[in-house]
């Protein structure tokens, strides 16, 4: 199809900020440069007493938790946590490398709003300017929505805080005790986490793929120590499962604002500068890929209601007529799958022809 064709081609008309997002952002102050993050309540402070019942902070029993074990004397006692310390601690772990994930692809994504901007600022075109510093504020609201934080400016500085904690967190134990008998920490698990504290300490970028191994060995975890299905172990499971679900979703629709500029760009008719913002969206791909993120490519492909969402159709003989029936005209919304599983994360939404 040639870019005549394209050019009066059906499109969705649509700014990079829907009415209630551009709300949203005026409530939060005027637009500016800066990358500052504002926190509504400080992240609570880590402990292990999150639970119904009080915790014990140590449990004594045998070497192998066995209670008629008869000890010649006090050196042949162990003291045992409570699994469910264990399992608070793994838990706040696995949300710490969610935020600092979460917080890296802010980040990212808040550099490729300011490069663009930049290529604005050139021409001097200050409305696309205004709109482009709303939607960085509009990045930083979905981030707020994930993160619990406290009552002050904060920008790096934050995922800073983050990787400390991460750092300092108590040391798993080798064994625990749950239901008087003793449990030995999962070896794998207990290797992956020390890895990926060892990655974030060097500087290297923490990714939504490590957590989902770390979601995989936790689950593992926890069924193989058979904890009450209806118990607090698996609904700690259960919010790290949903948490993480969430930081994925969320880094797809920071992408995807991007990616609405991009497609604002396209109807410019500005050859170079549709350029640039072409290399930011596959620089921004390249990044979600390698966080696990692949995207399922179906532009031109035909209509699959396993990968694909469709939204309508045009005119095949009118605009597209090089395509066959019911083939994908063009990508409203990017899909995407796990670079891993396979699994669908996202459906693309698509146009086809008729």
């Amino acid at each position: 199809m040639d870019s005549d064709e394209r050019k009066r081609s059906p499109r969705i008309i649509r700014p990079f900020l829907s009415n209630s997002d551009r709300n949203a952002v005026e409530e939060i102050g005027p637009a500016d440069n800066g990358p500052n993050i504002f926190i509504h309540s400080r992240p609570e402070p880590f402990s292990t007493q999150r639970f119904d019942q009080p915790l014990p902070s140590d449990i004594e029993q045998g070497p192998k938790a066995v209670t008629s074990f008869e000890p010649e004397s006090l050196d042949d006692f162990v003291t045992y946590q409570d699994i469910h310390q264990g399992i608070a601690v793994v838990n706040r772990q696995i949300k710490l490398v969610g935020w600092i994930a979460a917080l890296d692809t802010l980040l990212f994504f808040l550099d490729d709003v300011s490069q663009i901007r930049s290529f604005f600022f050139k021409n001097g075109d200050s409305p696309w300017q205004e709109e482009l510093a709303r939607l960085a504020k509009l990045l930083k609201l979905k981030m707020l929505d994930f993160i619990d934080g406290g009552d002050i400016e904060l920008e790096k500085s934050l995922q800073e805080e983050f990787i400390e904690e991460l750092l300092n967190l108590p040391k798993l134990e080798q064994f625990y005790v749950h239901e008087g008998e003793s449990v030995e920490m999962d070896e794998s698990l207990v290797s992956l986490i020390e890895a990926i504290k060892v990655d974030v300490k060097k500087g290297n970028r923490a990714n939504f793929k490590g957590l989902q191994e770390l979601e995989m060995k936790f689950d593992q975890f926890v069924d193989q120590i058979q904890a009450d299905k209806q118990g607090e172990i698996h609904k700690a499971v259960q919010e790290m499962k949903d948490r993480n679900k969430k930081g994925k979703m969320l880094a797809l629709e920071m992408f995807d604002q991007i990616d609405s500029v991009f497609q604002a760009v396209q109807q410019l008719g500005n050859d170079a500068v549709t350029k640039q913002v072409e290399m930011i969206i596959n620089r921004s791909l390249e990044a979600l890929e390698s966080y696990g993120f692949e995207e399922i490519k179906v532009l031109g492909e035909p209509i699959d209601g396993k990968t694909m969402i469709s939204l309508g159709n045009v005119s095949r003989q009118q605009y597209a007529p090089d395509l066959e029936q019911y083939h994908v005209y063009s990508v409203h919304k990017r899909g995407f799958r796990d670079k891993e599983t396979n699994e669908i994360i996202r459906k693309a939404t698509v146009i086809t022809v008729d």
